[in-house]
């Protein structure tokens, strides 16, 4: 292996520290991802003795990527980690396997570890699914009038709404009229006019009281 380049390794770091006071650089460094996520994978590594300077430069070109748009590390990373989960699904089943019918406790601590593997391995898998395939999204085109909403589904809009609602009500006004003047299907006979009905010969005219005309006085 070739000698690490410090000044590639110096500049990655240097920028995760940003600029200000100590204190302000201070607080980038411990707050860091790249620094923070750097050290731990430094950690969990399966080789040894990694040089925490170039881990932080390896993880800085790894964000540079993904910003640029290309996924392909990260569909990698999901690609191997679902068949990592996959594998340990299947130890873990075998050992349950093992231990069934003679350690029924840990047959069931292998058989929930095994299940929450299969579980981690579908989402995995799913999120593969949907960064390779990112789902659609249709929007509805709608148009709101007064309180009511149209939705365009094909259907051609209605012009003029009030109009539209004049011609209804007058409509059903005609109906209602034509409902009135129709009983089981024949118009209603109003019928002749009857005759006045005569004054009654037991009424007499009332004079007036205290008119001009003078009455007569019997005796």
């Amino acid at each position: 292996m070739g000698k690490p380049n410090k000044s590639v390794q110096d500049n990655a770091f240097e920028m995760e520290l940003g600029a200000g006071s100590q204190a302000r650089r201070q607080a980038n460094a411990g707050l860091s991802p790249v620094i923070n996520n750097a050290n731990t994978s430094r950690a969990f590594a399966a080789a040894d003795g990694l040089d925490l300077l170039e881990c932080i430069s390896v993880y800085a070109d790894k964000v540079k990527v993904v910003k640029d748009g290309d996924l392909s590390k990260m569909e990698a990373i999901l690609t191997v980690q679902a068949n990592t989960l996959d594998a340990i699904f299947n130890k873990l089943a075998c050992r349950a396997a093992s231990n069934m019918g003679k350690h029924l406790s840990a047959t069931e601590t292998y058989l929930k570890l095994a299940l929450k593997a299969q579980a981690q391995c579908a989402k995995t898998i799913e999120t593969l699914a949907n960064i390779k395939n990112p789902s659609t999204v249709s929007f509805v085109k709608q148009a709101n009038i007064g309180q009511s909403v149209q939705v365009n589904n094909g259907i051609p809009p209605v012009k003029n709404l009030s109009s539209t609602r004049a011609r209804t009500c007058a409509e059903n006004s005609k109906i209602t009229n034509e409902l009135l003047e129709h009983s089981n299907g024949e118009r209603l006979d109003g019928g002749t006019a009857q005759a006045s009905s005569g004054v009654n010969q037991n009424m007499a005219t009332v004079e007036a009281v205290n008119g001009r005309k003078n009455s007569r006085r019997k005796g």
